[in-house]
């Protein structure tokens, strides 16, 4: 038998107030549905503006230079050795040797040289002029006869030596050697005592007992024979001057033939 309408109609009212419970219950425990989202049309370029950008901030001016330049620093001064030799004189003035010129430098150094002696010191600039040694003519015919060689051969040693020539380093003389220029040999001898001079120029050359002097070569017509004076000195009593000849050999180079003692010290 169907219910009655009454009946009908409690039954619902019992279904509504469940599903409100219920409702209820699950919005408690789960917390309220989002919102839904709003759906909004794109914005044409024409709307779109842009944010103006931020202002940059205002460099700050570096502060002015100072009033008082700065004081450059001075460089220490170098330290000095007392025993540093001093700097070489400027080139002294006239003509260098020429290449049979050293050649004749080296063979007599070759003769004269004790044997083992490996260093030696030359002056840088040629002796005086021949005028001391030979005076006249006839003192040339007097020489050239005792040292055996043509007339001819003295005159071009005279000749030759009538100014001052330099030499250089870096020749071939078979020995080590040093320069030491006029300048350098007048502060080490202008003591008057000879014995201190001496004694200054050992200290400057411990490896040299030697200062050697030299004049430019002179050579007879055919280059056979060649002659030079010499200057050999170890001390304030100790040194010697020579005229020395010498002949080519068949080699091309030359060797010491015969000297002339000039002037000898001793003790």
């Amino acid at each position: 038998m169907p219910a009655p309408p009454l009946m009908r109609c409690l039954v619902l009212i019992c279904l509504l107030l469940a599903a409100a419970v219920a409702d209820a219950r699950v919005k408690s425990v789960y917390g309220a549905p989002a919102a839904e989202a709003r759906t909004t049309a794109p914005a044409t370029p024409e709307e779109i503006v842009p944010a103006a950008p931020a202002p940059a901030a205002a460099a700050k001016p570096l502060p002015p230079p100072p009033a008082t330049p700065m004081t450059p620093m001075t460089p220490a001064p170098a330290a000095v050795d007392p025993d540093a030799p001093p700097p070489p004189p400027p080139a002294p003035p006239g003509l260098a040797l020429d290449a049979l010129e050293y050649q004749i430098v080296a063979a007599v150094l070759k003769q004269g040289l004790e044997p083992g002696q490996t260093h030696v010191v030359l002056a840088g600039t040629t002796v005086p002029g021949p005028g001391r040694l030979v005076k006249n003519a006839e003192e040339v015919a007097k020489v050239a006869k005792q040292l055996e060689v043509p007339p001819d051969l003295l005159d071009d040693w005279a000749s030759r030596n009538a100014k001052p020539a330099r030499l250089e380093t870096g020749q071939a003389l078979g020995v080590a050697y040093e320069l030491i220029g006029f300048e350098d040999q007048r502060r080490l001898f202008s003591s008057a005592d000879p014995a201190a001079g001496w004694a200054a120029f050992h200290h400057r050359y411990p490896h040299a007992p030697l200062l050697i002097r030299v004049s430019r070569a002179g050579f007879d017509a055919a280059l056979t024979h060649a002659l030079v004076y010499v200057e050999f000195e170890c001390g304030a009593e100790c040194g010697s001057g020579r005229l020395v000849t010498l002949l080519r050999t068949p080699g091309g180079g030359y060797a010491v033939k015969d000297g002339a003692l000039i002037w000898m010290t001793s003790p």
